[in-house]
């Protein structure tokens, strides 16, 4: 919290609702995958998960797909994303309060609508 002494007002700083999210996308060899625009869905659940099939319920998801500004571009393998920035966290009403989240990350890298499931999901 801000107060300006002698006016009485208070400011308080905006909390930036979006998450950045960076990583690097490999082929199961270690190589990077090829630098272009590929469709990502990213989804928050409320349990962890290693290997498949996976349980638990998703509370937020994004996806990554309509252009290339709304894809997500991978150079040398590594992306960035902001996370929140395309679906609000607000919109789907999900909190970090107290609890744990995990973050699940696929990638179709032909946008056909058939996306692979990267596991584990990340705390």
């Amino acid at each position: 919290m801000i107060s300006l002494a002698g006016f009485g007002s208070q400011a308080f700083a905006a909390f930036n609702q979006q998450i950045n999210y960076q990583g690097k996308l490999t082929y199961s060899s270690g190589v990077a995958v090829t630098d272009g625009y590929y469709c990502m869905k990213f989804i928050i659940y409320d349990t962890a998960c290693s290997t498949a099939p996976c349980s638990g319920t998703a509370l937020w998801t994004e996806e990554w797909k309509t252009d290339n500004d709304h894809k997500v571009q991978i150079t040398s393998g590594l992306f960035s994303v902001m996370l929140g920035s395309q679906t609000t966290f607000a919109s789907a009403g999900l909190n970090f309060d107290n609890a744990s989240r995990y973050l699940e990350v696929s990638v179709d890298s032909a946008c056909s609508g058939s996306y692979e499931t990267l596991l584990p999901r990340k705390q």
